[in-house]
């Protein structure tokens, strides 16, 4: 989930960010919560406490990657970048803006390249590594626009031909093991990549003749094309390595299908056992007013999710089985988070913010969630892919407070605050989420 999307932008924000939530002990507030003299907050402190440690807990894959597969990654991106003679000269790119702006392009993906190294696992140098090979491809490409008068017609040949890779390994590898769980986790890995590789070389032609030529995007398409080489690359190894770690594989595409559908109809099942909750008139669901508190934030948050769970469905449409499984695990911790926040704020809970502490207090609250949640739920790797993506909700949020200064008024970030508190209560319902896939999986054996 995370990383390959991208996991990471606004919950696709915080998720896309991340299933989150049940929260921690907080305070009753008032009826109204902010009134006439809003509640001031010291924007340094803040920052300050954005600051403070978080649990790292790096994404990881099933299989052992080598570091030699990792040399020849960065390898293939030095040659990308050998071939653009840098630093540009006016005269060879006069124009001043598209110089400047593959000035700018090499710099970053220099400084990607070095970020690279400090991953906290190989798999995340792996992904890391795709994303700097993409820009890497932009850059060459947008120099070759201007240097051989390369065209995005020419490119689409490129496109095609990439494509076809892509859909002939995903003709090509099955769902095989010895370990549902294992497989289940390196298939969603690839059923990702493949489906990304598709997207980004699926180029519509009406629109490309409707957008302006130019070495910049002609660079983007360039880029595209070589994240989606990356993408297959990376798929291709990561299977191989998954296949010949196994000793005697069998066929687990049955198992898996059925674990997808029993997902399915238990998360229907559940859904329809959710208590009832009007996000547009929260008022009418407690009997009094708790719009803009992080109670409601955080409860809207869950509910968006568990009222549609649209990763489910997406996953469903394109054919995903072990994404489903792996979509279904997060919206059963999902709604079980829900759930405990709506009881909680029905007997009075608002996680009222009166002061820096009672930020830091819910922040606490949600780093020692994740950290419990990855350490004590009862399967560790599918814990740790839910886990993974809570710590990263944390650390959007705590973005949220770095360029604070000044003092703010507290209803300001209570929607941030708010997710601090689906954070820690989603985590604390990771140990039943993965229980109950642990148990699909054991009926669909």
């Amino acid at each position: 989930m995370a990383n390959d999307e991208h996991i990471m932008s606004t919950r696709r924000g915080v998720l896309a960010l991340v299933g989150t939530t049940a929260l921690a002990g907080c305070n009753a507030i008032p009826t109204d919560p902010f009134g006439e003299h809003p509640i001031q907050l010291d924007g340094a402190k803040l920052q300050a406490l954005a600051e403070q440690e978080i649990p790292t807990i790096p994404e990881r894959v099933v299989v052992d990657i080598e570091q030699s597969y990792l040399d020849s990654r960065r390898a293939r991106i030095r040659e990308l970048l050998a071939a653009v003679p840098t630093p540009f000269s006016s005269r060879e790119i006069p124009n001043g803006a598209i110089r400047e702006e593959l000035a700018s392009m090499h710099r970053r993906t220099l400084e990607m390249l070095d970020a690279a190294d400090d991953a906290e696992s190989r798999y995340e140098t792996l992904t890391s590594l795709r994303n700097v090979r993409s820009q890497a491809g932009e850059l060459n490409t947008a120099w070759q626009a201007i240097d051989a008068d390369l065209t995005r017609e020419a490119l689409l040949e490129d496109s095609a031909t990439v494509r076809q890779g892509v859909r002939a390994f995903d003709d090509s590898w099955q769902y095989v093991g010895t370990d549902a769980v294992r497989a289940v986790l390196i298939a969603d890995r690839i059923e990702r990549s493949v489906e990304r590789a598709i997207g980004v070389t699926s180029v519509d032609r009406e629109e490309l003749k409707a957008e302006q030529e130019n070495p910049i995007t002609v660079g983007e398409l360039g880029g595209d094309i070589e994240q989606a080489r990356a993408l297959l690359d990376d798929s291709v190894y990561l299977y191989d390595r998954y296949t010949t770690s196994l000793t005697d594989p069998t066929d687990l595409s049955g198992t898996i299908r059925s674990a997808a559908a029993s997902a399915v109809g238990a998360i229907e099942a559940r859904q329809d056992d959710l208590p009832e909750f009007n996000p547009e008139n929260p008022a009418a669901t407690f009997g009094q007013d708790i719009e803009d508190t992080p109670a409601a934030w955080a409860l809207e948050e869950l509910y968006d999710y568990v009222s549609e769970t649209y990763g489910i469905d997406h996953a469903r449409s394109n054919d995903q089985p072990a994404r489903v499984i792996l979509e279904a695990q997060e919206a059963f911790a999902r709604m079980q988070a829900f759930t405990s926040l709506y009881e909680r704020i029905d007997e009075g809970e608002r996680f009222a913010i009166e002061a820096v502490s009672d930020v830091k207090a819910l922040r606490s609250t949600a780093v020692e969630a994740v950290t419990a949640a990855a350490s004590e739920a009862p399967d560790p790797r599918l814990t740790h892919r839910i886990a993974t993506d809570l710590a990263g909700a944390i650390r959007y949020t705590d973005r949220e407070f770095t360029d604070l200064r000044d003092e703010i008024e507290a209803q300001w970030i209570a929607r941030d605050v708010g997710f601090y508190v689906t954070t820690a209560a989603v985590a604390r319902a990771v140990p039943d989420a993965v229980d109950r896939t642990l148990s699909i999986f054991e009926k669909s054996s």
